[in-house]
């Protein structure tokens, strides 16, 4: 449950607060192109490291990592660009950045006109700003912890010892995929070989049964200590994320999240003055379960010392809340059980005891089935409404006038003809409805937004969420093709 909370926390973006004004690059060549690779929030000089690698040594490039605070606003994050000693001072220089790396570099291309580079290739950038921003302030946020902690733990929370023995594989998926379950069936054996030692040595086997009492005691408190422990933590974490991610706002540092808000001054101002090079936008999509896909990557990125291209696993998140589903139904199997087992004696408290907690866990189960990822889509703010005119028949029969109405669907024809009788039916309700739809999104930033610099050439890569377009293979592809295309801006020679 711990790789749960933390989980939780990165999915309001990473929790990394520091300032960097680093540049680095390897041996400069005057003969090379330069290209400055610039991060995102939460980033730092090694975000795009696997990315920068892999093209230094295959083309003849000085690459840059250009750190920057990015808490503070994006303005201030261009100021620090500028003040670098590298600077960006060439017109064949090349930016490669990631997230609101392409804002800084879009406003620094703005505010320091004497000193620009040449072109510009985003990777997820939210050029219309991001609703996740501003999902911190509206209580979107609030409302989806609010939900985990209630629904997405509804079960682990009225758990009791009928179900709150691991040694009784009623949790196993989850623990193993927490990496705890081998820790446990451990912990289990010990403790059976140690109530069956002391029932041995004093030949008594009710000090045996009283060791077997204590263990069931304490797998019981370990099940349901889990769950505790993961809510009694919720109710800060927006408060901590929103404080680490982007600062704290009574010592300015929350500039950024403001900046990041769709409609911005800041994305007012951007698009108001266009970034006049040759530019290209590589965007990102999922087309299932986007939210929980980057947490997969997030997760992925986390379990790996140093991933490289095509390393990220984006399903990871996905096989975590499949094992919640699948320990959530075998424990509401069991509750079921208990339920239907009750005697007359016991009737009232089968029917208000177990009941209760066989649907807790039945509506656990569905939220990780699909409440966690539309609570999520809420606070991407990815959800649009759209309505559509549907046509129900209602038929008038007009050979006898009958006042007679029945409701048919689909429509065919606005007269259908009856070949017995010659008798015609007509359409006379129309009825529109509203349906919500969800717009593509990388898991963090909407598509709309990350084809939002005009001008770009837009590229867009399906399966490729905002963790994963600094280490995909499909984004190497496409700048590969650029760099070998010898009529694009962006043609580099290879070594």
């Amino acid at each position: 449950m711990r790789r749960l909370i933390y989980i939780l926390v990165i999915c309001v973006l990473p929790i990394v607060n520091k300032a960097q004004t680093k540049e680095t690059a390897a041996e400069y060549n005057s003969a090379y192109r330069n290209v400055y690779w610039i991060h995102g929030v939460g980033g730092d000089e090694s975000s795009l490291k696997s990315l920068s690698d892999y093209f230094s040594a295959r083309y003849k490039i000085n690459s840059y990592h250009i750190g920057y605070t990015y808490n503070r606003g994006i303005e201030e994050a261009a100021r620090q660009v500028s003040s670098l000693s590298i600077g960006l001072q060439r017109n064949d220089d090349i930016v490669i950045a990631h997230s609101m790396g392409g804002l800084v570099s879009r406003q620094y291309y703005k505010d320091f006109p004497s000193r620009r580079f040449g072109g510009i290739i985003t990777l997820n950038a939210p050029h219309e700003g991001a609703e996740f921003a501003r999902s911190f302030d509206n209580g979107k946020i609030n409302t989806f912890f609010s939900k985990i902690a209630n629904e997405g733990v509804g079960g682990y929370n009225v758990m009791s010892a009928h179900v709150g023995d691991p040694r009784r594989g009623f949790h196993e998926n989850t623990l193993e995929e927490m990496g705890l379950l081998d820790d446990v069936i451990e912990m289990r054996d010990d403790f059976t070989n140690i109530a069956v030692l002391v029932a041995n040595i004093l030949g008594n086997p009710m000090a045996g049964h009283s060791i077997e009492w204590l263990i069931n005691s304490g797998f019981s408190y370990f099940a349901e200590a889990l769950p505790n422990t993961l809510k009694s933590q919720i109710s800060t974490i927006v408060a901590m994320a929103s404080a680490e991610v982007f600062g704290k706002e009574e010592e300015g540092w929350g500039k950024s999240k403001d900046d990041l808000k769709p409609n911005s001054s800041i994305v007012t101002s951007l698009n108001n003055n266009p970034t006049d090079c040759p530019r290209i936008t590589i965007t990102g999509t999922v087309s299932s379960k986007p939210g929980m896909k980057f947490l997969g990557s997030r997760l992925s990125a986390m379990s790996q010392d140093n991933p490289g291209i095509g390393d990220l696993d984006n399903e990871a998140f996905i096989r975590y809340a499949d094992a919640i589903i699948s320990d959530s139904r075998k424990c509401k199997d069991e509750y079921t059980r208990l339920y239907r087992a009750g005697s007359w004696l016991t009737l009232g408290l089968s029917n208000s005891y177990f009941s209760s907690r066989r649907d807790a866990f039945d509506r656990q189960a569905r939220f990780w089935e699909s409440g966690f990822e539309n609570e999520f889509q809420k606070c991407l703010g990815s959800y649009y409404y759209t309505t559509e005119t549907r046509s129900f028949i209602v038929l008038r029969n007009i050979c006898d006038n009958s006042s007679g109405y029945t409701a048919l669907m689909p429509i065919v024809d606005d007269n259908i003809e009856d070949s017995g009788e010659n008798c015609w039916q007509e359409v006379v309700i129309y009825r529109i409805v509203t349906i919500q739809q969800m717009h593509p999104n990388d898991g963090i930033v909407i598509l709309p937004s990350q084809q939002g610099m005009e001008g770009a050439t837009k590229y867009n890569i399906e399966g490729n969420d905002h963790e994963m377009v600094k280490k995909s293979q499909q984004t190497v592809d496409y700048v590969e093709t650029q760099f070998d295309n010898q009529s694009s801006f962006f043609y580099t020679e290879r070594k």
